[in-house]
């Protein structure tokens, strides 16, 4: 499943919270690095439930925000940590989450992943500065998760373009590539030419044929030995 987005779950009572991690994901969003996606993006009219399962099952990073409120959501708990927890162990979607305040978070399923911030050291008991580092922490991992991704789908398409040369080396492959050259040219030639004109085609394309046979032939066959 190509999964493209990074997904917040929060309680709306901690709202606040939501804010902040929005205000530090909106350079990557600016970049187009990632594609964030929360409640707050659903349009009047939606049916909102249909658009949250979507946004799950497109999510590639989740962040939770952990909170008492946010354990206590019956919603979050039955239609949110399911799809999350299958798309981790499926398809390695990343849940990251960061603790907002005390909680029961080490006694639930959520407890295997890595949060930010360590339970016993949840964001309301920090001052400003740290509050913000831990958003700041979070977003360089959410960063460094679509980068890895990109140049994982840039590693693909090199092994793609190999392959399909039956994993001939390099130098080999730009020989090849001289001699698809003629071959384009002749026949872009005899397609320019009308075929009612033998002759005339037959000169327009022996220079092409001549010359490239004159200085690439020789040379191309000496360096694919």
């Amino acid at each position: 499943m190509n999964r493209t987005q990074v997904f917040i779950s929060y309680s709306h009572k901690d709202t606040k919270w939501l804010e902040r991690i929005q205000v530090h994901l909106k350079p990557l969003e600016r970049e187009g690095l990632i594609d964030r996606w929360d409640d707050t993006r659903i349009k009047a009219g939606k049916k909102w439930q249909e658009e949250i399962e979507k946004a799950l099952a497109s999510a590639k990073v989740a962040i939770l925000l952990v909170s008492a409120d946010f354990l206590a959501s019956d919603f979050i708990v039955d239609n949110e940590f399911p799809p999350l927890l299958a798309a981790a162990k499926a398809d390695g979607a990343v849940i990251i989450p960061v603790i907002l305040s005390p909680s029961l978070f080490e006694q639930t399923d959520l407890a295997q992943f890595q949060a930010v911030n360590p339970p016993q050291r949840p964001l309301i008991g920090m001052d400003r500065e740290d509050q913000e580092q831990v958003f700041v922490k979070a977003a360089k991992i959410f960063q460094g998760t679509f980068e890895k991704t990109a140049r994982a789908g840039v590693r693909q398409g090199a092994r793609w373009e190999d392959s399909q040369m039956g994993g001939i080396p390099r130098k080999k492959q730009s020989l090849l590539a001289v001699f698809m050259w003629v071959g384009i040219s002749i026949s872009m030639a005899q397609t320019a030419v009308p075929p009612s004109s033998k002759r005339a085609r037959e000169r327009f394309i022996s220079p092409i044929r001549e010359a490239s046979a004159k200085r690439n032939f020789n040379r191309c066959l000496k360096s694919w030995a």
